[in-house]
């Protein structure tokens, strides 16, 4: 998926630009990282303290460029940016098995776009510990960014195996298989009976873990599109629900056309016809008269 492929397909795995876009970059990885937790640690030494305190300069300096990206001049930006990149290559010089300070900085170098040496510090942290969960995961993300689909699943799956109850771990799954389910499949590194059990279970369990996520629920929905053996009745049964459950009439005419679909695919036309006739949004009109064209040529 991925380098370019993953760019219009793959939004969830955080792909970012070098630092002339930097203000956008902080703003999206910041919001992930909170969903994503590190292993905690009291400062009691005065290591732990030093590795503190970079990571309170980090915060703070993130928090001004997102507040007013216009703050610093590029220069002065990058001498930021490139302090907190310096303290950590000093405090990792004088403390080489810190394995939090692999994931703080792997994170920071995120952040800057700089996911090659990120990845070079998760796998160093994975090194000296192989069993924390989201160092599986950023692994995982740099491989499937980077096109290596095959050998990022296995860090998926540790991740899961690591952390089942984590949320993103299972959602980032299912997104990996279906963003690369012809390669998959292709390379017989998974039967297609496999893959639609896997990538419904991912999405599945996401969607357990978090049940008021309404995002995670049409995800889910959509992962039925992808399946290569139809359940159109179970497909059509998730988007009843979230025709049930709609928040606005925007989202209601959203959910109208989903079922439309899925109502076509199972030969239900005059349905699908009734659920398109819902639908009256300018936004959404292109949409309509597409599927209603689809309808007649069955039709016909």
């Amino acid at each position: 998926m991925y380098a370019m492929k993953i760019v219009h397909k793959y939004t969830v795995f955080i792909l970012m630009t070098i630092v002339c876009s930097l203000c956008s970059v902080i703003t999206a990885e910041t919001q992930s990282s909170n969903t994503q937790a590190i292993p905690s640690y009291r400062a009691t030494t005065l290591s732990e303290q030093r590795l503190a305190k970079i990571l309170a300069q980090q915060n703070a300096l993130i928090e001004e460029l997102t507040v007013d990206p216009k703050k610093y001049s590029t220069n002065e930006r990058d001498r930021r940016l490139e302090e907190i990149l310096e303290l950590y290559n000093t405090y990792l010089l004088d403390n080489p098995d810190d394995v939090n300070a692999y994931i703080l900085y792997g994170k920071y170098l995120r952040q800057i776009g700089q996911e090659v040496h990120a990845n070079v510090m998760f796998l160093q942290a994975n090194k000296r510990n192989p069993n924390i969960a989201v160092v599986k995961q950023q692994i995982g993300n740099y491989l499937a960014e980077q096109g290596d689909y095959a050998l990022a699943m296995p860090y998926f799956l540790s991740a899961i195996e690591l952390d089942p109850n984590e949320m993103i771990y299972h959602y980032q799954l299912g997104e990996l298989l279906a963003n690369y389910k012809e390669e998959y499949i292709r390379d017989h590194l998974i039967s297609p009976e496999a893959f639609d059990s896997q990538m419904l279970q991912a999405f599945t369990q996401a969607v357990q873990l978090e049940p008021d996520n309404r995002d995670l629920k049409i995800r889910l929905a959509e992962a039925y599109y992808d399946l290569n053996t139809p359940k159109w009745e179970e497909a059509l049964s998730h988007w009843e629900s979230l025709e049930n459950t709609s928040q606005s009439p925007l989202d209601l005419q959203i959910m109208h056309l989903h079922a439309a679909r899925v109502l076509m695919q199972m030969n239900h036309l005059k349905e699908a016809e009734s659920r398109l006739n819902q639908v009256y949004s300018p936004a959404l009109e292109k949409n309509r008269r597409e599927l209603l064209k689809e309808i007649s040529e069955k039709q016909n």
